[in-house]
């Protein structure tokens, strides 16, 4: 069994200023490494055994500083990444509502789960590629414990559609977007295919941010 600490990415500049990131390499805010220090220093007595990250800078840079009490390497693996949202990518949320009226941002709230950016990827087809990473990432540490930095979008649908096993219908009234730097404990046991099950421990814990928790928007 592999246990994996699954942790979003700090406040960045996309969420402090309003826009959809996805693919764009966007850093941290201030705040957002405050919080990632934080994090760390909340988890710095986990035995961790690998690090891994999302290649966008706001998920490397949160992984950062676990170095100063963990001495390992920080593996970049792109499976990792946010949703593509093609069309969304770097427009700001009041331009969104204005060029798609039907699908933001209510639709976007109240279908989350179903959701398919305009030329970009679907919130399922993501959730499926990071599922797939975070597999491969478990087979290779069995019996470890393994530490992930990672984006909100990700892992709200990882979560609901992997470790919950709801249905795309649920998602979004079920479970909600994981705070900038909090961290959320699961599990994978392996079976005889080659494959595995993810079981929940806990989601999205943050109360080691206290003053500094910042909103559950994703972008």
């Amino acid at each position: 069994m592999t246990t994996i600490y699954l942790i979003r990415h700090g406040q960045s500049a996309a969420n402090a200023e309003h826009f959809f990131a996805g693919w764009t390499n966007v850093d941290l805010t201030g705040t957002g490494v405050l919080q990632a220090r934080k994090t760390a220093e909340q988890l710095a007595n986990v035995p961790f055994d690998a690090i891994y990250s999302s290649d966008l800078l706001r998920a490397y840079r949160t992984a950062e500083p676990h170095l100063d009490f963990h001495p390992l390497e920080i593996f970049k693996n792109d499976g990792l990444r946010e949703f593509y949202t093609g069309d969304f990518e770097g427009v700001q949320n009041d331009i969104l509502k204005e060029k798609f009226p039907d699908i933001f941002p209510d639709y976007w709230k109240n279908s989350f789960g179903n959701y398919s950016f305009p030329n970009g990827e679907t919130v399922v087809s993501g959730a499926a590629r990071f599922a797939r990473t975070l597999t491969e990432i478990a087979l290779a540490h069995d019996g470890q414990t393994v530490l992930v930095t990672s984006h909100a979008g990700v892992i709200r649908a990882f979560w609901g559609l992997y470790v919950l096993r709801l249905s795309p219908d649920e998602v979004a009234s079920a479970i909600p977007f994981a705070t900038n730097a909090s961290y959320s404990v699961l599990t994978f046991t392996p079976d005889v295919s080659g494959g595995g099950e993810f079981s929940p421990v806990r989601y999205s814990e943050d109360a080691h941010l206290s003053d500094l928790a910042t909103s559950l928007d994703f972008r």
